[in-house]
């Protein structure tokens, strides 16, 4: 069996965050709460807000991901592997070690959203995708696709191995 894409560690010193696991208290918009040392993350004040701007959210993405609460451990995310074939997702989850070492939280993509300054920053913004495995609100993994369209970001969830992600997606997990 041929490798269909490459393992790497992308060092981004920028990225390196110094809050992890602290947790902050209530702003006022009521985006994130102090509960028990940690931070609950809610979508609908982030990725559902009137105030974010994004060329599109797919349908997929609204119903599985919409009102969802998870507990934000400001974690570290950061690309792990680049595709180079077209390639599934069960072959990038095995790949990186199974479901658990593949999922991140839906907190950690909306922090990297929000770090990103228009087309420059971690995220890929030349239409390659972005890929994330995270659990919707009934506990199923789902692919969450971020890129850059014509002028801001589109947002995409799929089911599992519904698509072949094409050369040069960046694929994102914890270290």
């Amino acid at each position: 069996m041929t490798a269909r894409f490459i393992l790497t560690l992308f060092v981004l010193a920028h990225f390196q965050v110094s809050v992890a696991n602290r947790a902050i208290a209530t702003d006022t918009t009521g985006k994130h709460s102090k509960i028990l040392g940690s931070v609950i993350f809610y979508s609908d004040s982030t990725f559902f807000s009137p105030d974010f701007s994004s060329e599109g959210i797919n349908l997929q993405f609204d119903d599985w991901f919409g009102s969802k609460k998870e507990e934000d451990a400001w974690r570290i995310i950061t690309p792990l592997m680049i595709t180079y074939e077209k390639v599934s997702d069960q072959e990038i989850i095995d790949n990186l070690g199974g479901e658990e070492k593949a999922e991140v939280k839906l907190a950690d993509i909306w922090r990297l959203l929000c770090r990103q300054e228009y087309e420059w920053g971690t995220l890929q913004a030349e239409g390659q995708a972005n890929i994330f495995y995270v659990r919707d609100r009934e506990g199923v993994l789902r692919v969450v696709i971020i890129h850059w369209g014509y002028s801001n970001w589109v947002i995409n969830a799929f089911r599992l191995n519904e698509h072949e992600w094409k050369a040069g997606g960046w694929v994102f997990s914890y270290k």
